[in-house]
């Protein structure tokens, strides 16, 4: 039965955790007291709800404490989450939603517990007001659905006249309707029963059969200051043209790579003193005069949602189900998408607050082409906070992809046969993403991959926690840099991966990256595994607490040209030569704690290294 009402999500506070001026409730005890641990998981539970996008969706969502806990259990083990207290007046001390007839922001203390370890995190919150369910069936606007005639028109008259009403649902009811490109509006959600969009062919690779795409306005001020990251007020050379309640985007003239990536992010004005502009949300980045940075109005599709279509994109013809640009606040939900041709079966850039939530995308387009088609969904473009959950793939080129995106989360989806890679952060600056309880399958190339060798630029604060990767043609997990463009603080944590059928790879790889975190993966080989995890030209790593077993071809662990690597606690069964081996000269290796079942064959040689602990 179809639900009338709008959904809508929370605007979420994006300070970092060191910028937070938070205090603790209490102190993290020292590695002395034995709750290093405790520690360690309240930290990464913290940062995981600082940088996470909670989703309010009206008549479902009714706790926010249950949200936040879904969101930490991804990120750590065993934290609880409480409310200490809550200065939005629709938001209990208990966690439960009320949804009124106004918008309401304000502030919520949230508690982390571990055993006897606690801290504290406040997040800004936003609940938005219940939406108008005003229905337009597109069937009154003289649309057939009957596979033959174009209703581009007919869907497109009826989004505008519930635009133009202030908002509302246009229902598509059951049939085949042939679409060239429809664009979104905002407080339009469009849902349907058991419809089809056919797309039409056209020449142009960026439509697709709904656009939800704003544009950027002439109304623009420079910034009288620098800006640094956390700010909440912007201070202009003018607020002409400027109101409350704006979209805007905070950008500059700093590029992360070939004049593209620009350092920019999507905000709203909560209010306006002299020239100075206070925002709803702590900006990420910092901002410079000297890069002529500036605020800019935006024109943007936001307040909206797509549920339950099918969209086809023909064989042959161009474009993609959905593509997205300086969107914002917008939901895709159990819709499913076929063939999609360029950037992806549902692609969204310069968009924030984007849910992708329990949809099927399957089959895209030329997934061969290495122009790159064949895509499921993507954050791109400095977008940021935005969610991929719950969704299938099946035969997709790269099944999700965060290209120059921040604050991004795919969590509990499953791709399978992907052509490439199942989930990958394609080596273009992508900051803070947390890929979380994902299963791969079958992969023809590589499970999950940050970077890659040619990569533009750096990757940062990447974390690889608790998936399932099956069956990977090569590795099935893979973070590889150019050098000088080296990953930054990445995470694989918790992994499980299953006979990867690899010959001359690892089952998990990071070459050329700092501050590594390898722990407490499990490796599985199988039959023709050449090596579990290799370290290449890496400071500071710890590999540590894995369970490897069954490598068929060569080594368990191995490290090359690298400096200060702790390899601690790991168990190693069944390996066919050397549990460890290193290629190259390294220092600071610290060797401890590991199990073997084979005592001859713990390490590749007897040479000296300055600066070793064996």
């Amino acid at each position: 039965m179809l639900n009338k009402k709008n959904y809508v999500r929370t605007m979420n506070i994006l300070v970092l955790v060191f910028l937070l001026q938070i205090p603790s409730v209490l102190a993290i005890t020292d590695t002395t007291t034995g709750r290093a641990p405790e520690a360690k998981e309240i930290a990464a539970a913290k940062e995981a709800l600082a940088a996470a996008t909670l989703i309010l969706v009206e008549d479902t969502d009714t706790n926010i404490v249950t949200l936040a806990q879904i969101i930490i259990d991804a990120a750590s083990s065993g934290v609880i989450v409480s409310i200490n207290s809550s200065d939005n007046p629709q938001v209990a001390r208990d966690g439960t939603i009320t949804y009124s007839s106004s918008e309401v922001i304000g502030n919520i203390d949230f508690i982390l517990t571990k055993n006897s370890v606690v801290d504290s995190l406040s997040k800004l919150v936003f609940v938005p007001a219940k939406n108008l369910s005003n229905v337009y069936n597109v069937k009154d606007y003289g649309a057939k659905g009957d596979g033959t005639t174009d209703d581009t028109d007919a869907i497109q008259r009826a989004i505008n006249d519930a635009a133009d009403n202030g908002g509302g649902t246009v229902l598509i009811p059951s049939g085949r309707y042939l679409v060239l490109n429809v664009a979104a509006r905002a407080k339009v959600n469009l849902a349907g029963q058991d419809a089809l969009l056919i797309k039409t062919d056209n020449a142009s690779p960026n439509s697709a059969i709904i656009n939800i795409k704003g544009s950027v306005t002439s109304v623009k001020s420079s910034l009288t200051s620098d800006s640094s990251a956390g700010a909440t007020i912007i201070s202009l050379t003018s607020i002409s043209g400027f109101a409350i309640g704006d979209y805007v985007m905070i950008r500059d003239n700093t590029y992360k790579y070939n004049m593209s990536g620009r350092n920019q992010e999507f905000r709203r004005i909560a209010a306006i003193k002299g020239n100075d502009v206070t925002l709803t949300e702590a900006t990420i980045g910092s901002y410079k005069t000297s890069c002529s940075a500036e605020m800019v109005k935006l024109d943007t599709v936001s307040d909206m949602t797509v549920d339950g279509l099918t969209m086809e994109v023909p064989i042959g013809t161009h474009g993609a189900g959905i593509m997205g640009d300086y969107a914002y606040n917008v939901t895709i939900k159990n819709c499913t998408v076929t063939g999609g041709w360029e950037f992806g079966n549902i692609s969204f850039c310069r968009s924030t607050l984007i849910n992708i939530d329990s949809n099927v995308i399957k089959d895209g387009q030329d997934l061969r082409s290495i122009s790159g088609c064949g895509y499921g969904y993507i954050f791109g473009e400095s977008s940021h906070n935005c969610i991929a959950q719950n969704n299938y793939t099946y035969n997709i080129r790269e099944n999700s992809v965060a290209d120059n995106a921040r604050y991004c989360s795919f969590i509990d989806n499953e791709d399978v046969y992907a052509y490439n890679n199942s989930f990958n952060t394609h080596g273009t600056g992508c900051e803070y993403i947390l890929i979380a309880n994902n299963i791969s399958r079958n992969s023809r190339v590589y499970g999950i991959t940050i970077g890659y060798e040619g990569s533009p630029a750096f990757d940062s604060h990447i974390t690889v926690r608790g998936n399932k990767i099956y069956n990977s043609a090569s590795q099935s997990i893979l973070c590889r840099s150019d050098a000088g463009k080296e990953a930054n603080h990445i995470e694989f944590i918790n992994n499980k991966i299953y006979n990867p059928a690899i010959v001359g790879d690892y089952a998990i790889e990071i070459s050329r990256g700092n501050d590594i975190t390898i722990n407490g993966n499990t490796i599985y080989g199988g039959d023709g595994t050449w090596r579990g995890i290799g370290v290449l030209k890496c400071n500071n790593v710890e590999i540590s607490n894995n369970d490897i077993s069954d490598i068929s071809d060569e080594f368990g662990i191995v490290w090359e040209m690298c400096d200060s690597v702790s390899i601690d606690g790991n168990k190693l069964t069944a390996i066919n030569k050397y549990n460890l081996y290193y290629l190259g000269i390294s220092t600071n290796i610290h060797i401890t704690n590991n199990i073997t079942d084979d005592g001859h064959n713990h390490i590749a040689g007897t040479e000296y290294l300055s600066g070793n602990t064996w």
